[in-house]
């Protein structure tokens, strides 16, 4: 009877927290979107640069500077209805403890609140630095998420995922360019706007650990096969006078590397960024390759990006 009773209780609880989330709307702000609620005396000190050095810092892999997150401030004065619904808020809030804690849900739907209490500005400074890095990762994992909440079916792309044994989510319709053996060319690019994303999808047949020298030898003979310019002897290619960004990646039970850089057309004019996953299938002796990258000339491409990191980091063998 007791253990009934505990069951009744949980399941009303979960029930009532859900009918709660239900009623709430929905949230407001752009993506990568901060708002930071503080005095502005506190922000005129070197908070401030602390915050932007933290939040704002650059986005790695693409040719022009853009921040990981946008920052808007205002003072707890003006905290009011129009802001409280927004995606991703901070508070800094004087208090008599130094302390952090994490609010979801609290106004609006997939909301996420991080508040930093601290007694003076020189703890809040010891605090940002500490906790900081949970926080960026607490906004930019529930980002990634609100994506992956928007991905939609792609039962046109059956074939490609079948062959490669893999799955994963889509944000928008991509249709197949290219589908050969090894190779597979994937396209968003629609007709009202000069923007192309592309998905390339191919293997190598060894899990040894990852060498960039090989991984760049390895496109460029793809592209310079597979991916051709409008022009003779155009074809895409790695820049190669700018630095690959390369770190280790763990999803799951996955592991490989994430590489971010930049590509070019051979003797053409196109370019822009790329961010590719190399994960190991240790299970049929394999490393495969999802790269994505984005044509879009003079407009921002941060978010692109992470939509590519999104769908990629949400990647199952089959």
């Amino acid at each position: 009877m007791r253990f009934s009773f505990v069951l009744l209780a949980l399941m009303s609880f979960f029930s009532c927290q859900n009918e709660k989330n239900n009623l709430l709307p929905s949230s407001t702000g752009a993506i990568n979107e901060i708002i930071f609620v503080v005095n502005n005396d506190l922000w005129s000190t070197n908070v401030k640069d602390t915050i932007y050095n933290m939040f704002a810092k650059q986005v790695e892999g693409l040719s022009w500077a853009e921040p990981s997150f946008d920052i808007v401030q205002i003072p707890l004065s003006s905290y009011t209805k129009i802001f409280q619904t927004h995606r991703n808020i901070i508070f800094l809030e004087k208090s008599d403890s130094n302390k952090l804690y994490f609010l979801k849900n609290k106004n609006s739907k997939d909301q996420l609140i991080a508040v930093f209490l601290f007694k003076n500005p020189k703890d809040l400074l010891n605090n940002l630095i500490i906790n900081g890095p949970k926080v960026f990762n607490a906004f930019k994992k529930i980002e990634l998420n609100r994506l992956l909440s928007k991905s939609i079916k792609t039962r046109n792309l059956d074939r490609v995922f079948s062959k490669h044994k893999i799955l994963f989510p889509l944000l928008e319709p991509f249709t197949p360019v290219l589908d050969t053996t090894n190779f597979s060319w994937l396209e968003f690019s629609p007709k009202n706007k000069e923007l192309i994303k592309g998905i390339f999808i191919f293997e190598i047949p060894s899990t040894r650990p990852f060498d960039d020298s090989i991984f760049v030898n390895k496109l460029d003979s793809i592209f310079k096969n597979y991916v051709l310019g409008e022009h003779k002897n155009t074809y895409m290619e790695i820049e190669k006078n700018y630095p690959l960004q390369v770190s280790p990646l763990q999803i799951k039970y996955l592991y490989g590397h994430s590489i971010k850089g930049l590509w070019k057309i051979k003797n053409g004019f196109m370019g822009g960024p790329f961010i590719s996953n190399a994960l190991v299938d240790s299970l049929n002796n394999r490393t495969i390759f999802l790269y994505g990258f984005i044509f879009n000339p003079g407009k921002p491409k941060r978010n692109d990006i992470q939509e590519f990191e999104a769908t990629f980091n949400s990647l199952k063998f089959r």
